[in-house]
């Protein structure tokens, strides 16, 4: 077997002109690489009347080069995803529920930065998503709802219904 030095640089280095033939495909590996460097998930509470007051779930990366996000963005579309590319703030962004959840299926395995944060919004997701099965749209939109803060009449109201059903434990135990 020959050592690295007794091969000749045209054997052991493909030309330049080679290697611009080889065109790597897209992968979920390089996509979760690139949206732990360059990504971000987050769950926005919207105030709409459509929406009632939901959370809606967006998975985004960004880059200056746009030509790099139209390429993810053809990868998605071949899987069925929708994603919109924005020049303006050189972002493309997922926001369906469902191609998000099919995203972090995807790509969580590869993930390092924001794995945990990533598993996290995937549970959160497929309790929805299980709801939903379950109840119909009209409930997802329900268990989002987001709860008003108690007044200090109705804190007291329910402190005495959580003292006389013995909920509450000394030392211990939340109260809202």
């Amino acid at each position: 077997m020959k050592g690295v030095n007794e091969i000749s640089s045209a054997q052991l280095y493909p030309s330049l002109t080679a290697m611009r033939r080889q065109r790597k495909q897209m992968t979920w590996e390089y996509v979760a690489g690139f949206f732990d460097g360059e990504g971000c998930i987050s769950l926005k509470l919207t105030n709409s009347k459509v929406e009632n007051g939901t959370f809606v779930a967006y998975w985004k990366v960004a880059q200056s080069e746009p030509k790099i996000l139209v390429e993810i963005q053809r990868f998605l579309k071949s899987w069925g995803i929708d994603a919109k590319v924005y020049r303006n703030h050189k972002e493309l962004v997922v926001h369906t529920r469902a191609g998000v959840l099919f995203i972090l299926a995807q790509t969580i395995p590869y993930l390092r930065v924001k794995r945990e944060i990533c598993l996290d919004v995937y549970d959160y997701l497929l309790k929805v998503e299980k709801l939903i099965q379950k109840y119909g749209q009209h409930y997802w939109r329900f268990v989002d709802r987001p709860v008003r803060p108690l007044n200090s009449n109705e804190r007291k109201i329910k402190l005495r219904d959580i003292a006389t059903r013995g909920d509450f434990k000394k030392g211990g135990g939340n109260v809202v």
